[in-house]
């Protein structure tokens, strides 16, 4: 018995120390996206605009990255591409920023040229970026399905799902675009999806922990308000129907022989 204590004991102090060394990770890998973020600013206010990209772009690749420091990394690039006259790679870097958020303003370290350009951009880049999700019934649980809409400019790398029964307290993470959940009995669903860009920064998100996307399990296809795509495709054939009935009604009456009312002159028989 004892022998059994000392190994759940393990145990459990093993999964502990397993978490924490995965969050410690996280941790040092969003401080490092922050360290490179600040030296590149550093170097692009002593005019060292090689350096200065070179960090950018280092600082892009890390992960654990928030959207405003994404945002803040694609404005450096462009203030270090209008320095040295590479106005293609400025624009692209301006409206990677209008795609994601056209209300984005730059900080004061842009000159006016910059600025001029962004607004330039907001009316080519599309966006922002959406997200939208559904769900399909399937045998024993439901699946989820996420999709993205104004991604103009390619930002998105991947999704992040995060799927629950309704009541539960716990998330299930899925990192891919689709994903199952088992339920034992038809319930109701709450969804949260990421759209995942560059740095593992969340470009887009349909949901919230407080206020997730939900859907009711019982129909073919089911969507956010409990209602089905194929009842609503039988509505619509509904709807057609009698429209078209109406259309034949009064094609009926129009075309129909008429009898002629006008005056007749008296008709003259025989003697």
């Amino acid at each position: 018995m004892l022998a059994r204590f000392l190994w759940l004991g393990l145990c459990v102090a093993m999964t502990i120390a397993t978490g924490a060394s995965v969050q410690a990770q996280g941790d040092a890998r969003q401080a490092s996206g922050e360290r490179l973020m600040t030296q590149a600013w550093s170097a692009y206010e002593e005019a060292l605009f090689s350096d200065a990209l070179e960090l950018f772009n280092a600082a892009q690749a890390s992960e654990g990255l928030t959207l405003e420091q994404l945002l803040q990394i694609f404005e450096g690039q462009a203030l270090v591409a209008h320095a040295t006259g590479e106005s293609g790679a400025m624009e692209q870097a301006l409206r990677r920023i209008a795609n994601i958020d056209p209300r984005h303003t730059l900080s004061d370290l842009s000159p006016p040229e910059v600025s001029a350009a962004l607004l330039e951009a907001r009316a080519s880049a599309g966006g922002p970026i959406r997200v939208q999700t559904d769900a399909e019934e399937i045998p024993g649980g439901v699946r989820v399905h996420a999709e993205v809409e104004g991604d103009q400019m390619g930002l998105v790398l991947g999704f992040r799902l995060r799927i629950r029964a309704s009541g539960e307290t716990e998330w299930r993470t899925f990192e891919t675009q689709s994903a199952e959940l088992r339920l034992p009995e038809l319930r109701e669903v709450e969804v949260i999806a990421e759209a995942v860009g560059p740095g593992d920064a969340v470009l887009a998100a349909r949901g919230t922990e407080s206020d997730p996307a939900r859907y009711t399990v019982g129909d073919p296809i089911v969507t956010p308000d409990g209602t089905g795509r194929g009842r609503r495709v039988a509505l619509a054939l509904t709807g057609t129907a009698v429209v078209l009935g109406a259309a034949a009604v009064v094609l009926y009456f129009v075309l129909r022989p008429q009898a002629d009312t006008r005056p007749q002159a008296p008709r003259v028989t025989g003697p």
